[in-house]
């Protein structure tokens, strides 16, 4: 290809490309703020690593539209951190992150203090300089992304951010064999500064298409679950039906056989009564609704629904099994939940969705209460 004809090109891509970029990254932040009840620390993630590849492009587009020093190549120093910003979305430990990051810093100071001697004034020594730089970028990003690839294979991440995660590894695969293209062919086939322009591009693109499709599945998800009755409820209204018979001929045979009954013994059977009436009043007006799906439910709330003194109701608890009004909820929660993670077919509804469907504040609190009830992590319903 001529060089007048490749230059055009790559300047007609890079005129655009600023625009396309920018305007990506704004419809990214603004589908993941109309989806408040959609977000996630993973897609927190992906925001912020989009918001940096594309601040790093937007710092590399104007020192070459300011027409900087063509020997310092920026999109190159950037590419340092490719590898680090992979680690972060595969979300290993921090101590690890913060040694991949180092490491990309050293590299980073390594070529400033290079480009700040006397040898910057040598052409010809500065172009060796870029070249050994784009080898060392291109397999420090190739040993990066052989070892995502590992990560993702042992990972448990949902499907469309495992998705986003492949795309920008196969990105770093391209895009270090573009950067040492020159050991191949007579010239560089592109610059450092398009590799990373096609790369942030790439990554970004990809990002809002996943995460298009993800919210419209979480929203179809969620009205789905919402229209389905609770699974698994001990007690049913009709159960409630035959335990209030049966309490009522127990009242009679007690009356019957001894007329004359303890303290202790009138209070166990208005106890009996009562929390009859309390069950009922509970199935129809927190398990039929499903308001125990709801994250802002307290005992205090509970006690204006059922119209019922709330030291009552804290009685009430302490004479179930459950113990506690928490622990009693916990249970219907957790029953919806296994229904949601047992019907989740196509594996795209994670633990913190499903925590966050169920009414629970925390992905902590979540799993504690998930172990509490059926004695092992959601994690392994998700691996069954």
């Amino acid at each position: 290809m001529p060089l007048i004809i490749k230059i055009e090109i790559l300047k007609s891509i890079n005129l655009y490309m600023f625009p396309t970029l920018l305007l990506l990254l704004l419809l990214t932040l603004f589908l993941i703020y109309r989806a408040k009840s959609s977000k996630q620390l993973l897609d927190l993630k992906i925001v912020l690593v989009n918001t940096i590849l594309v601040f790093n492009w937007i710092l590399t587009y104007f020192a070459q539209k300011l027409q900087l020093n063509e020997d310092f190549a920026l999109g190159l120093i950037f590419s340092f951190f490719n590898g680090s910003l992979l680690i972060f979305l595969l979300g290993l430990k921090n101590k690890y992150l913060f040694i991949h990051f180092y490491i990309a810093l050293m590299l980073l100071i390594f070529y400033v203090i290079i480009y700040s001697t006397s040898f910057a004034d040598n052409v010809d020594f500065m172009i060796k300089a870029n070249c050994i730089a784009l080898i060392t970028t291109g397999v420090i990003n190739v040993g990066y992304a052989c070892f995502g690839f590992v990560m993702l294979s042992k990972s448990i991440l949902i499907s469309y951010y495992r998705c986003i995660v492949t795309f920008y590894i196969i990105s770093l695969f391209v895009g270090s064999f573009l950067g040492i293209s020159f050991l191949f062919t007579d010239e560089l086939l592109v610059s450092s500064t398009t590799i990373y322009t096609l790369h942030v591009c790439l990554v970004l693109l990809v990002s809002v298409c996943f995460t298009v499709i993800q919210i419209q599945r979480w929203k179809e998800i969620g009205k789905r679950h919402d229209k389905d009755s609770t699974i698994g409820i001990v007690t049913t209204e009709s159960e409630v039906d035959d335990i209030k018979r049966e309490v009522k001929n127990k009242l009679l045979s007690v009356v019957e056989i001894d007329p004359v009954l303890s303290i202790d013994e009138i209070k166990e059977v208005d106890n009996d009564v009562n929390d009859l009436e309390i069950r009922q009043l509970i199935w129809q007006e927190v398990i039929e609704p499903q308001l125990y799906l709801k994250s802002d439910l307290t005992l205090s709330k509970l006690s204006r629904i059922l119209k019922r003194d709330k030291q009552e109701l804290k009685s009430f608890f302490a004479r179930t099994e459950a113990n506690t009004f928490t622990h009693y909820i916990n249970r219907f929660r957790i029953e919806h939940a296994v229904t949601l993670l047992r019907t989740n077919a196509d594996g795209d509804l994670s633990v913190e969705r499903a925590a966050e469907l169920c009414g629970f504040n925390s992905r902590i609190s979540f799993y504690r209460a998930f172990v509490n009830v059926m004695g092992f992590p959601p994690s392994e319903l998700l691996e069954r």
